[in-house]
């Protein structure tokens, strides 16, 4: 395991962590010492009056009342998350043909041989090169998924809001079979969640800003001693990059 490593769903094993990485980023912003004190005396105070919203816009609101400057700092927090190279838990769903190969090769970003070699003659014969071709370049010219490996950070909001995407596999896959007037065959293919330890230096720095935001909402409501509903912090994001085997910690079946 990593040494530092960020479960967002296990709040108590980040918690210190984010907390002296935010004062930091208070006193780096504002050249003042116990910015970070005075702003949870603020909060506690009027503790029965707010209501945090899921992005970091509020308590950015806060300390504007109090010092009459605004950090951006989730923006900040994510700076400093990258300094120290941590990793992210992540979990990502797909439909695997063969799990061992995951193991073997870790996860790999959609890209043109995948899809060739998926669609190959022997298990879709009836395919037609100039369809396949043309939907291969749709999806590029799209790049929405192309070349992307996609996360969530609480798989648990996936299972239960997204059951169809887990039923029907990848979008990708079944929109090329559309397009080719084929039928995807997801014979043994069982919906699957890989849990993976993501280096934060992969994820896109405005990704990683809104999970920063993320932390520091449910950091605050346990301050507050407020109810996280974990639901509302579910998080997607990508990485455009191959997620080395060793980035692989286990599965489960959805």
């Amino acid at each position: 395991m990593p040494k530092e490593l960020i479960i967002v769903n296990q709040y108590f094993s980040w918690e210190c962590t984010i907390y002296h990485l935010l004062k930091s980023v208070l006193y780096d912003t504002s050249q003042k010492n116990g910015v970070m004190d005075k702003l949870i005396d603020f909060l506690k105070k009027k503790r029965p009056e707010i209501k945090l919203y899921a992005d970091a816009s509020q308590i950015e609101d806060y300390i504007y009342r109090l010092y009459n400057y605004t950090p951006s700092i989730a923006e900040s927090l994510a700076n400093k998350i990258l300094d120290r190279r941590m990793y992210l838990r992540a979990y990502h769903a797909c439909r695997p043909t063969d799990i061992k190969s995951y193991y073997e090769n870790g996860i790999i970003p959609l890209n043109e041989k995948y899809i060739r070699d998926y669609f190959n003659q022997k298990d879709y014969p009836d395919i037609i090169e100039e369809k396949l071709a043309s939907a291969i370049k749709f999806i590029k010219d799209g790049g929405t998924r192309f070349g992307k490996i996609y996360f969530v950070i609480n798989p648990e909001i996936i299972c239960k809001r997204n059951s169809n995407y887990l039923k029907k596999g990848s979008e990708s896959l079944s929109f090329i079979a559309y397009r080719c007037n084929v039928r995807l065959q997801q014979e043994g293919q069982r919906p699957t969640f890989f849990v993976c330890n993501v280096p934060v230096l992969s994820i896109p720095t405005p990704l990683l800003e809104e999970i920063s935001a993320v932390m520091l909402n449910i950091m605050f409501r346990h301050i507050l001693e407020q109810e996280v509903n974990w639901a509302e912090f579910n998080r997607a994001f990508y990485i455009d990059k191959q997620l080395s085997k060793e980035n692989i910690v286990d599965h489960f079946e959805a």
